[in-house]
């Protein structure tokens, strides 16, 4: 499906509103628009250091059909020569570590899940009980459902940090001018 990257969000869920087939496509006006995005903001923390920018990059035009910017396919290029002619000992020179230094798979992976599943817990009850609000009774609700249960402050937590890696969500964009940029 097509889509065009100077579309406004409006313009781009218009287009997402006349698409048929399948909503979950990552191929849709909406999901490439918003890839196209990312991949702007991408480019900007790839210059700034993050190495994992990259990969993730890439990742981001295989799954939604996209060609590969200028930028990322001269940075993959040039690590690329770098690893024939063994100036690199390692892939994790070019794409960043899997797990920063310091931390524990493990861990990593449970507060990840716990992210997850506060985030699909807010949408379901809004979903099926509009204007509740986003607050603490909110947070202890869910708290108290999950097994184990957590704290309503545990649960707040994982709901307020924008650091979540599932599939283009809207805040694993992040614009240059943002103040959260890192």
């Amino acid at each position: 499906m097509n889509y065009d990257p100077n579309w406004t969000l409006e313009a781009a869920i218009d287009a997402e509103a006349g698409a048929p087939g399948d909503p979950n496509d990552p191929t849709r006006p909406l999901a490439r628009w918003l890839a196209h995005a990312q991949l702007n903001s991408l480019e900007w923390s790839l210059v700034s250091g993050k190495k994992s920018s990259l990969a993730l990059a890439i990742r981001v035009c295989i799954q939604h059909g996209l060609p590969l910017p200028a930028w990322a396919g001269q940075a993959f290029s040039a690590a690329h020569d770098q690893m024939l002619m063994a100036r690199l000992t390692s892939w994790d020179e070019v794409f960043g570590a899997p797990l920063a230094k310091g931390k524990h798979g493990n861990a990593w992976r449970k507060k990840n899940n716990l992210r997850k599943a506060v985030r699909a817990a807010v949408d379901v009850i809004r979903r099926n009980e509009p204007g509740t609000a986003i607050d603490g009774n909110l947070f202890d609700r869910i708290g108290q459902a999950l097994r184990p249960t957590v704290s309503k402050t545990t649960v707040s937590n994982a709901y307020y940090d924008r650091v979540i890696y599932v599939p283009l969500y809207l805040e694993q964009v992040r614009f240059p001018d943002s103040e959260e940029y890192d």
